[in-house]
């Protein structure tokens, strides 16, 4: 998977980081929440995983604007453990939850299973001009007949709801 980090402790991100690569996956990790967002807006990733405390934007801004254009699945790692905090940032879309201290089996599992509903992802097909595009969510993957097209967030976002006005 293709996993977008935002955690501002350097030996935090570092390690998990480390261990997410060696499960096989991309990351592509940012101790500023502004510059993830911009990354973010760039690429397609199928898995954010976001701190909240950070310095400049807060993890609660960073998730609302990551929200704002995409249904990606987001977990966040943080040290705020009262029941309000967590039912507010469940409230405001955030897929799953973890809290500081974790164990890196934790986040294995976590991201495991997130895996799994990604392969039975939906899949919407549509036909323009003789060429056949599908578009796989929640992943926001879009493919002309066999070929992977390089949509960032954004692209694969208004490829959706035009593919899902034309039928």
């Amino acid at each position: 998977m293709n996993i977008l980090l935002l955690e501002d402790e350097k030996k935090i991100n570092d390690m998990l980081s480390l261990y997410l690569r060696q499960d096989g996956h991309t990351v592509e990790s940012f101790t500023r929440a502004e510059a993830a967002l911009d990354a973010f807006k760039a690429d397609v990733f199928q898995v954010v995983i976001s701190d909240l405390m950070l310095f400049g934007m807060q993890g609660e801004t960073f998730i609302k604007k990551i929200r704002e254009i995409s249904d990606v699945y987001i977990v966040v790692l943080t040290a705020k453990t009262a029941q309000e905090s967590k039912l507010s940032l469940l409230d405001e879309g955030v897929d799953d939850y973890i809290a500081k201290p974790f164990s890196m089996k934790e986040v294995q599992l976590k991201l495991r299973n997130i895996e799994k509903r990604l392969e039975r992802q939906e899949t919407k097909r549509f036909s323009f001009e003789g060429n056949t595009y599908t578009l796989k969510t929640p992943s926001n993957i879009i493919m002309k007949d066999d070929d992977t097209i390089d949509f960032n967030s954004t692209q694969a976002c208004v490829a959706r709801v035009l593919m899902d006005h034309a039928m």
